[in-house]
């Protein structure tokens, strides 16, 4: 009876120290994670349900591989790394951001301080709390690449001496971790989540690694800032569906494999930008549709496939950006439905299957060099796709910004395009098209044929650098001198200029 009544007492020990590691654990008081003290029950959590209580936060000091992960109670309670190693979090579950909770990374700090010349001492500086050695220092006068060697209370030595006599203000001090997010489940935010607080030497980056169906983004957050994405789907049939308002920053997605969906909100891409996949990566997808949209700073570069099908809108470049689909043999991308601004060109060739089939695109080339055309179809090395126009407009609003810059409008293709339907080019934009000496040019080769064309270049020449053959409709609303030979097919002529 005895022994029999011990093995029954180790039995209940077992489930009871199961119930403490696998049950959902509460925050007890703010502290670092890896603290008993922190926690009801008084041990860290390593597995199970993790939530951060209100008015509590949390320091994330070690390595955490849990369940699922609510940060706040609906009013506070707050979430955020340490900055002395990467730290890695695993949730195979949801990740939740209640209202009024926030999950940071540790942030740069911005004190001021005097930097003097042929030194690499910065003195009087504001605050050093919090500070740690290594960390990299930035601003006017600091040397690139410099980083915290030591400190004191209200000054800092620098790796490298200061470049410049003058004030740093401000300074900006930056722990050089990279801390990474797993994320197993989905992902709501009603609160603020910001993986971008720091400087290009502090990053969290956020992996989405469910390889067996989709993920969902959403909530009604104040902010949900990424400082990088990376889709580890599996396969590109496995999506992260956003239907909320989403930025990042730096190094924006990453594909190993699956599709990121923005199905309502704004996916931003501050800076840099957005490859869809890579050379050796094609198992990736970028999908505008619903009432979705997307700004992204510089590139939208699709060497995987891509669809625009919103009621809302695309916006690429602030004046050199593009859409460069020239990149691999088999990507795809389909515009059906939205407006599209490129501030900067559309390069296109045979090795991406590219279809406007009712989208509105405008492109802007006015930032732009010599060297850069507005819209452009070449063949690639080994393309054997046509570009596909139906319908829709591809308008192209001014001229390149200097004489010597190739034409706005060119096809060099082998591959004849499949341009039918009412799918029409556009250049200029009336009175409101930017003066330029060369105006607008055309070229086309042998195989290149338009349907439908619009010339409204305001005050501006439009010169055919080749004969240009039109099988649909030509309107000539506003346009200068017209240069060079036109070849109709059929259609109608319609002139309404002078």
């Amino acid at each position: 009876m005895k022994h029999r009544i011990q093995f029954l007492f180790v039995v209940l020990l077992i489930a009871a120290m199961a119930t403490v590691t696998d049950a959902q654990i509460t925050s007890a008081a703010s502290g670092n994670w890896s603290a008993g003290a922190t926690w009801v029950g008084g041990v860290a959590p390593s597995s199970g349900d993790v939530i951060i209580a209100n008015g509590h936060t949390v320091t994330i000091d070690k390595n955490v591989s849990i369940a699922n992960l609510t940060v706040g109670g609906g009013t506070s309670g707050k979430l955020t790394f340490d900055a002395t190693t990467n730290r890695e979090v695993i949730i195979s579950g949801n990740l939740t951001v209640a209202a009024g909770g926030s999950f940071i990374v540790y942030p740069a700090l911005t004190p001021t301080g005097d930097v003097t010349a042929a030194s690499n001492v910065v003195t009087n500086v504001s605050s050093t709390a919090g500070v740690a050695a290594i960390w990299n220092i930035s601003g006017t006068g600091i040397a690139g690449g410099s980083t915290i060697s030591s400190f004191t209370a209200n000054s800092i030595t620098m790796s490298l001496p200061a470049t410049a006599t003058g004030v740093a203000v401000p300074l900006t001090l930056s722990p050089p971790v990279k801390d990474s997010i797993y994320v197993g489940g989905n992902f709501t935010n009603n609160g603020t989540f910001d993986m971008s607080l720091g400087t290009s030497g502090t990053i969290c980056n956020v992996i989405f690694n469910k390889t067996t169906g989709d993920q969902t983004i959403s909530g009604s957050g104040v902010l949900t800032r990424f400082r990088g994405v990376t889709l580890a789907k599996g396969a590109v049939a496995n999506k992260v569906i956003c239907n909320t308002n989403v930025s990042m920053a730096s190094v924006n997605l990453t594909f190993t494999a699956g599709t990121w969906e923005q199905t309502a909100g704004r996916l931003t891409c501050t800076s840099g930008s957005l490859n869809v996949g890579a050379l050796t990566t094609t198992t990736a997808a970028l999908y505008i549709t619903g009432s979705g949209s997307a700004q992204i700073a510089s590139n939208l570069n699709v060497y995987g496939a891509f669809v625009l099908n919103t009621t809302d809108s695309l916006i690429i470049g602030t004046g050199t950006g593009k859409i460069d689909l020239t990149y691999v043999l088999g990507s795809s991308a389909t515009f059906t439905k939205g407006t599209v601004m490129v501030y900067g060109k559309i390069a296109s060739s045979a090795l991406c299957a590219t279809t406007f089939n009712g989208a509105n695109v405008f492109v802007d080339p006015k930032g732009f060099i010599a060297t850069d055309y507005a819209f452009r179809q070449t063949t690639g090395s080994g393309g054997t796709n046509p570009l596909v126009f139906t319908s829709g407009t591809i308008t192209i609003l001014n001229s390149n910004s200097t004489a010597s810059a190739n034409p706005e409008l060119a096809m060099s293709s082998s591959i004849a395009p499949n341009i039918s339907g009412t799918a029409t080019f556009v250049l200029g934009q009336g009175a409101n098209t930017v003066a330029s000496a060369q105006g607008f040019r055309i070229s086309l080769n042998s195989v290149g044929v338009l349907n439908h064309l619009t010339i409204n270049t305001g005050g501006l020449d439009v010169t055919l650098q080749t004969n240009v053959t039109v099988k649909g409709n030509l309107t000539i609303t506003s346009c200068d001198t017209l240069k060079g030979a036109f070849v109709w097919k059929a259609g109608n002529y319609v002139f309404n200029g002078t």
